[in-house]
């Protein structure tokens, strides 16, 4: 198969709702090593995403484009809609405009100011030694993050233990990896395709558990 065949598949597979590990993986069991890399099946299925529809790569040349169209602004705006995670710089490239235009068609043309507000960051992990190093709180302290206080003797407190991880190994599961470069891409994909849900509910389970280790005073929280 050729590039534009591939192409064709991956689009195939995104209207399917497949996400691009699940599109590389099937792609991967079926062609093998004619199979397309997992950064080019993970790119070609966010051009896809977000609206792309040509099987042929843009052609862009010369400076971006400075002019703000109807056009731009629809595809800036529904790019926006889709994950709001994504940086300024990811949107212009996907669009084909400079930074500077892009922080003006949110900012001002779609009222988006509230993209960019600063929030206070919450950081909270166990007591491992690795985590309570010198080299690693002094990084959470250049990153100016809050540390939330961890008891003693309760690792299972921290959501990345009982929430995040466990479904990270699911969404792994079966999937297998030529390098680690892939495996890291699939990692990646992971959470980026988190929703504001996914985080909620792993805040709320962390308040139960907090009510949990208050009435054993301390003592290990299974549930």
């Amino acid at each position: 198969m050729d590039n534009l065949e591939h192409r064709a598949v991956i689009k195939f597979f995104v209207k399917k709702g497949l996400t691009p590990i699940e599109i590389f993986t099937e792609m991967k069991n079926v062609l093998d090593d004619n199979a397309p890399s997992y950064t080019t099946v993970k790119k070609w299925a966010a051009e896809f995403k977000h609206g792309h529809t040509s099987l042929q790569d843009n052609s862009r040349s010369g400076r971006p484009k400075t002019a703000t169209t109807e056009e731009i602004m629809i595809k800036v705006h529904n790019i926006v809609l889709q994950d709001r995670r994504l940086k300024v710089s990811e949107i212009a490239r996907d669009v084909g405009i400079s930074d500077e235009r892009v922080h003006h068609i949110l900012t001002k043309e779609l009222g988006m100011k509230k993209l960019f507000i600063k929030k206070k960051i919450i950081f909270h992990q166990d007591n491992a030694r690795p985590h309570t190093s010198g080299l690693t709180m002094a990084k959470i302290a250049e990153f100016k993050f809050n540390l939330l206080p961890q008891p003693a003797y309760s690792p299972d407190l921290a959501p990345s233990d009982f929430h995040l991880f466990p479904k990270l190994k699911k969404f792994l599961r079966g999937c297998r990896f030529s390098s680690d470069d892939e495996l890291i891409a699939a990692v990646n994909v992971y959470f980026e395709d988190l929703q504001e849900k996914d985080f909620r509910d792993g805040i709320t389970g962390l308040e139960h558990r907090w009510m949990n280790c208050i009435e054993v005073q301390g003592d290990y929280v299974e549930k």
